[in-house]
């Protein structure tokens, strides 16, 4: 009787794992929940890699900024904006067109930067790993400039 106890207890936990399902991640593939599979690599990670354009909105929710171009040939059409994400000042990396450093600089400059007194914590790249990894860059992948950790 004790062995089925022993055994049970062992059971049950690795039912559990198997029953919450797992992630199908494979190099710039998707997950089963239809995530993006964070690879470490430019371009794998979090954002969407066919967008050529985003549209940021200011971290009190208001105003959105102008559409920023996204779009490259080669990574020198590409730099790392930093935007404010919310009340702490926490910065998010994104890859934008060197075109659109101007519209993106003003843009935020009027947003303004987070009042509250916390922790902003580390930014944050597109390919969903924050720069106390390593130092965030920026790469054209598939004509979209996207930011990463390496």
């Amino acid at each position: 009787m004790a062995l089925r106890f022993v055994s049970a207890r062992f059971v049950f936990p690795l039912f559990l794992i198997c029953a919450c399902g797992g992630k199908d991640v494979s190099v710039g593939g998707r997950d089963d929940a239809g995530g993006s599979a964070d690879t470490g690599q430019p371009g794998a990670g979090g954002a969407d890699t066919g967008r050529s354009a985003i549209t940021l909105t200011c971290w009190r929710g208001m105003p959105e900024f102008s559409p920023l171009d996204k779009s490259c040939n080669a990574p020198a059409d590409c730099f790392v904006a930093r935007h404010i994400i919310n009340c702490c000042g926490s910065l998010e990396a994104i890859g934008l067109n060197v075109g659109a450093m101007n519209a993106f600089s003003s843009a935020e400059t009027a947003c303004g930067g987070g009042p509250c007194q916390c922790d902003p914590g580390w930014t944050k790249a597109e390919d969903g790993r924050t720069e106390n990894e390593g130092v965030i860059d920026v790469e054209c992948v598939t004509h979209v400039c996207l930011t990463y950790v390496r």
